[in-house]
């Protein structure tokens, strides 16, 4: 489950060289097939090369690596090599200068110089190459040192795309994976490879997204002991804590996951039990290696490590305004503070110039608090007005009437044509999530489902389609594509509804007996 952020920075020229921060087995296959995928068919991503482990290609690799422990893996696929496969996805291996399997120190020293100037040549000839300059994956959460791939291949890169990779254990269900890309950086106004590489890690550090994991290390960086963070914490206490670090963060140029601003406080507080219930709050602990298909919660001290160093470039005065709310709210969780205002208050007193900050703070808090209300309201009230709507329609119409035209009904039936319509209506949902895969922000799937649901009820009460105008509306401003892209798409919809009304026109005409006569004259026509 992953989100694509700033994808429009990516450059598509040739000689690009993306470089990535390591965190799991899944980084590079995501951002490769993103690379290939935004460059095009004819794009510099058909000649992608991907510099990996060195040991990627051995017999081994399957049973040490994917199948740890499992004798039937080094019974069946003990001898079986990935070379051929990774050789022709163009994977080009670099061996661990610490692997004593790789030969001698010379002799590995050689393979990695020949990697290297292969991947060099490549950028010279205009071909795109991803590397993960820390050579590993990341060990504690903060960027490892950027070992010299990137001084050895920078000098024959036309531009290097730098892109952050954040994961989210948080999100329920699939761990959540946001790619980040940044701005670019043409080599040609560095004239040492040490400031190259200093800018690199500069741009990958600043490009992590702050989830509610990242968010809750800052809180334990602040003084939150885990303690008190499992004793004192509460909905309240936790909204607000995000709404403020939501606010510090974007004013210090810093992305915030954009789920966690349209998330409910009820939902951030199932996040929060759900992760803390994996035993992912501990106050120690290293994070499980990351491999495929391994969902093991990564500890808070590797939250806290990566917050710590994604801040670490900023200057004095916002990196103390961000720690500054960040303490507010561990010290107003510690000592039980009863009310999110008394948080905020303290968060005014502590954070020199974040008054502003504060205030919409607070107002979040408020909203938050009031939200989880807004929705069984306004479903009743919905409620309510369709049963008005339906007896105002239906005033002219005797009751017994109604009554005795229900009785021919076969109830069965009916309950399986309600499930049909209604599954009917879910099924638009995918059809509407692959329309906005190019919206400025991600959509949930509710978003969607409650977006066509309202157009839908709008229609049934208000002439000349005003759902539909309803649609437009929220699609140009709630999500940002503008009155031509709204458009466009609610029109793409109705072209896709004459597909599903012909399909009917022909069960109806031609495979129903009783047809009326006037069907037989216009299909003979």
């Amino acid at each position: 489950r992953f989100a694509v952020l700033a994808r429009e920075r990516y450059q598509h020229l040739p000689g690009t060289l993306v470089v990535i921060n390591h965190q799991s087995d899944w980084d590079g296959p995501i951002v490769g097939g993103l690379v290939c995928l935004i460059s095009g068919p004819r794009g510099v991503g058909r000649r992608t090369s991907f510099l990996t482990r060195g040991d990627l290609g051995r017999p081994d690799f399957i049973p040490k690596y994917l199948l740890p422990g499992r004798g039937w893996a080094r019974v069946l696929l003990g001898r079986v090599s990935l070379a051929p496969i990774i050789e022709a996805l163009g994977v080009r291996s670099v061996p661990s200068l610490d692997d004593p399997l790789a030969g001698t120190r010379r002799e590995r020293v050689r393979m990695v110089r020949a990697a290297l100037d292969r991947a060099a040549f490549e950028l010279d000839r205009g071909g795109c190459v991803m590397v993960a300059p820390e050579g590993r994956f990341t060990p504690d959460g903060a960027l490892a040192p950027i070992s010299g791939s990137v001084a050895r291949l920078g000098p024959h890169a036309r531009v290097i795309q730098p892109v952050t990779i954040t994961y989210d254990p948080t999100q329920p269900g699939r761990t959540g994976l946001t790619v980040n890309f940044q701005d670019p950086i043409f080599p040609a106004g560095y004239a040492a490879g040490d400031f190259l590489e200093e800018e690199v890690s500069r741009r990958l550090r600043s490009g992590i997204v702050f989830g509610l994991g990242q968010m809750a290390g800052l809180l334990a960086t602040a003084g939150l002991p885990a303690e008190a963070a499992l004793r004192n914490l509460t909905p309240d206490h936790l909204a607000g804590a995000v709404a403020g670090l939501s606010v510090a963060l974007s004013a210090a140029g810093r992305t915030v996951d954009p789920s966690l601003l349209r998330i409910t406080s009820a939902g951030l507080w199932r996040r929060w039990r759900r992760w803390k219930a994996r035993g992912s709050a501990g106050p120690v602990g290293e994070p499980a290696t990351h491999r495929a298909g391994n969902r093991a919660p990564w500890a808070l001290a590797y939250w806290s490590r990566q917050a710590a160093d994604a801040l670490r470039d900023l200057p004095g005065p916002e990196r103390e305004r961000v720690f500054g709310t960040a303490a507010a709210w561990a010290r107003a969780v510690t000592t039980g503070a009863a009310t999110a205002g008394a948080a905020a208050a303290d968060a005014a007193d502590d954070v020199a110039g974040a008054r502003v900050g504060v205030g919409r703070a607070r107002l979040r808090l408020w909203l938050a608090r009031v939200e989880p209300w807004l929705r069984p309201i306004g479903t009743t009230a919905v409620f309510i007005l369709t049963v008005l709507a339906v007896g105002y329609m239906f005033r002219k119409v005797p009751f017994n009437k109604v009554v005795e035209a229900t009785r021919g009904y076969s109830l069965s039936w009916m309950v399986v044509g309600l499930t049909l319509n209604l599954a009917g209506y879910f099924t638009r949902v995918p059809v509407w999530r692959a329309f906005l895969e190019e919206a400025p922000r991600p959509v949930s799937t509710r978003e969607v489902f409650d977006l066509y649901i309202g157009g839908a009820f709008i229609n049934n009460f208000v002439p000349l389609r005003g759902g539909d105008v309803a649609r437009v509306v929220y699609l140009a401003k709630q999500m940002g594509l503008g009155w031509g892209r709204g458009v466009t798409l609610v029109a793409a919809e109705h072209a896709f509804d004459l597909v599903v009304i012909g399909g009917y026109g022909v069960v109806g005409v031609l495979l129903t007996p009783a047809a009326p006569v006037w069907a037989g004259h216009l299909v003979g026509a």
